[in-house]
């Protein structure tokens, strides 16, 4: 990776913390009550009360299962591999390394889906090699890194043999180009063919 890799890296992460459609209401909300203080204080106070609304309004209702259903239905689930498949790729993110570092309990995170798909799929095809890439997303990470959590799981579901680690990607972009590395070694080795990634509907465009 280059500085320019490094500078879109933090500068994202920095954007997301603001842009963050939760983080934004409450910061809107902020301002809307401070403003209450100010000689603006009808407009400060109407938009306190709309933004405190909407908050109420996700909170209490699945307004993200209804907002990502019609995303994650455009993709059908696989449920056995094409014959033409080299390998599979599976996407990190997926694992909770605080609690396990902190704690020593291997906990998935809310795209658990992918790793236990990922150990469906592999037990089906005990030849087909998986790659599983991932460092950590956080600003400022751990060195106990996603692809070391990673390797706990795979290997109490016994598909331990079949792996092979990324343990450098801190995000999608680098997902891909650190696990083109390894397909290109599989193709060294004569393997060829079409690689499946394992990876959350939602997450999938």
């Amino acid at each position: 990776m280059t500085d320019m890799d490094d500078l879109f890296f933090i500068a994202s992460k920095v954007l997301w913390m603001l842009l963050n459609p939760m983080q934004l209401l409450i910061i809107i909300l902020f301002a809307g009550i401070a403003l209450c203080w100010t000689r603006w204080w009808k407009s400060g106070r109407r938009l306190a009360m709309i933004v405190f609304l909407i908050i109420f309004f996700i909170g209490t209702f699945p307004v993200a299962d209804w907002l990502t259903a019609g995303l994650e239905n455009r993709f059908p689930q696989l449920d056995a591999l094409p014959e033409d498949a080299a390998g599979i790729i599976v996407l990190g993110s997926a694992i909770n390394v605080d609690i396990i570092k902190n704690r020593g309990r291997l906990t998935l995170d809310h795209g658990n889906q992918r790793m236990r798909k990922a150990v469906a799929l592999a037990k089906s095809n005990p030849h087909v090699p998986v790659v599983f890439t991932g460092f950590s997303p956080k600003l400022f990470p751990d060195e106990f890194s996603e692809a070391d959590a990673a390797r706990w799981f795979f290997r109490v579901n016994g598909v331990e043999n079949q792996m092979l680690y990324e343990d450098r990607a801190r995000n999608t972009y680098e997902n891909a180009v650190y696990a083109k590395e390894l397909t290109k070694k599989s193709l060294e080795e004569g393997i060829s063919g079409r690689w499946v990634l394992v990876t959350s509907a939602i997450h999938a465009p």
